[in-house]
């Protein structure tokens, strides 16, 4: 009887030490950030990311994003996160190569931007916004639009729908700067929008935007990216990137 009380307690202190151990062996989660990162370098071959820091290892299957398209990571945050890009056609010279800050469980768009020429990346640039996505009831049928300037060299632009008077949505948006998101209806009559994109000081036409493809209470970033050193032989290109 009391060697069975003896191996009781033994078994009792054992069983103690052990949740205990496992106690002290939780580890704490790392906080995440959300970077979608959008490719809007005139000129530059598909971009591969690395927030590793450099260099990039490069391998055949090489997540790539190309001219107007986005792509979404997940990654621990702090206040030193490296963050190298390179082209695909040149994996060994860095277009960007730097730290940044990024708060914990914040969402951030990173555009990589300007001009690029073959074989040199003097004029690549980039911009790095925290984003504050708007959300609205279901009792709103709206779409939410931002506006972002992107057009190296170039001047000020400003925005307007085809139809309603210049720079009736944005007058006047520098290079590297963005507006917030703007309402606008989407409700079952309304297939779309289309957007005239000029020179905020000549009003020349630079190029325009057709808007057919959204998604009812989300939003879009419209950017406007190429290079514009001359608003008469600027090459302007607009695209979407959706913020959902």
């Amino acid at each position: 009887m009391k060697k069975a009380s003896l191996n009781t307690l033994a078994f009792i202190v054992l069983l103690a030490f052990t949740a205990c151990k496992k106690q002290n062996s939780i580890v704490t989660p790392t906080p995440i950030s959300s970077v979608n990162l959008v490719n809007a370098a005139s000129d530059a071959a598909p971009l591969i990311p690395d927030f590793g820091g450099s260099p990039v290892q490069w391998y055949a299957g090489a997540q790539s994003i190309a001219y107007g398209s986005s792509l979404e990571y997940s990654i621990p945050s702090g206040s030193n996160v490296s963050l190298t890009v390179v082209q695909s056609s040149d994996t060994a010279d860095n277009l960007i190569d730097g730290t940044f800050s990024l708060g914990a469980d914040k969402i951030y768009s990173l555009f990589v931007c300007g001009t690029v020429t073959p074989g040199g990346h003097a004029n690549a640039d980039y911009l790095l916004l925290q984003d504050s996505i708007p959300y609205y009831p279901a009792a709103d049928s709206v779409i939410g639009i931002r506006y972002i300037d992107l057009l190296s060299d170039g001047g000020n632009i400003s925005v307007n729908q085809q139809g309603n008077a210049v720079g009736s949505e944005v007058a006047g948006l520098p290079y590297k700067n963005s507006t917030g998101f703007k309402t606008y209806p989407a409700t079952s009559n309304i297939s779309g929008y289309v957007f005239e994109i000029r020179d905020a000081t000549s009003q020349t036409l630079l190029t325009t935007f057709t808007l057919s493809s959204f998604v009812l209470y989300k939003n879009i970033t419209l950017v406007i990216a190429g290079s514009g050193d001359n608003p008469q032989d600027a090459v302007v290109t607009a695209f979407q990137v959706n913020n959902y």
